[in-house]
């Protein structure tokens, strides 16, 4: 019943209203974060204008986490499995955070925009350029960059999302799904 399901979600969305406010700052992207690998989605970090991540307890509602993560726009954000989150801004940096404290920081030579997450330890990051840097945050390496060039994505990437599929015949691999400026979407093949 299509009413009764709307009333439902209405009456969740009323008692839930939760107000994120920062004056004088735009969120800009958001993302869930577990607080363990069981259990979901009671934080969210949000990216802010201004260079904050904040961390909101949606459900009681708090504040949990307020941190100065860039120096510049956050472009996004993406949970890991254990709760750390990643954040890219405009200050060309790569960051990892567990709880307020950053846990990693690389800094690449393009201005970001895009930051997906697989795992643990896997990462990948979109650059205004259209390049994709797949990153190891356990030790910071750069595993790998995809060049713009080379895969035809022009004028940076908008979003990026890693999606595993039962039907691969290499249950290891991971398709990279990439939205960019150009109006496109791809899909990438990536075996470890």
């Amino acid at each position: 019943n299509s009413r009764a399901d709307d009333t439902i979600l209405s009456t969740l969305f009323t008692k839930s209203r939760l107000e994120l406010e920062i004056p004088s700052n735009l969120p800009l992207c958001l993302t869930p974060v577990p607080i363990n690998e069981d259990e979901y989605m009671e934080n969210l970090a949000v990216g802010y204008r201004l260079g904050d991540v904040v961390v909101w307890n949606w459900k009681e509602p708090r504040k949990v986490h307020h941190i100065q993560a860039h120096t510049d726009e956050v472009r996004a954000l993406a949970s890991f499995d254990d709760g750390r989150v990643a954040s890219v801004g405009d200050d060309k940096h790569l960051k990892v955070w567990r709880g307020a404290k950053c846990v990693q920081d690389m800094r690449f030579d393009f201005l970001l925009s895009a930051v997906a997450t697989s795992g643990r330890t896997s990462c990948a990051v979109g650059a205004k350029n259209g390049d994709i840097y797949l990153v190891n945050v356990k030790n910071g390496a750069l595993l790998h960059t995809i060049s713009a060039q080379k895969r035809c994505v022009e004028n940076g990437i908008r979003s990026i999302v890693f999606v595993r599929s039962p039907a691969e015949s290499d249950k290891e691999a991971v398709r990279l799904v990439i939205g960019s400026n150009d109006r496109t979407i791809k899909t990438l093949l990536i075996r470890p």
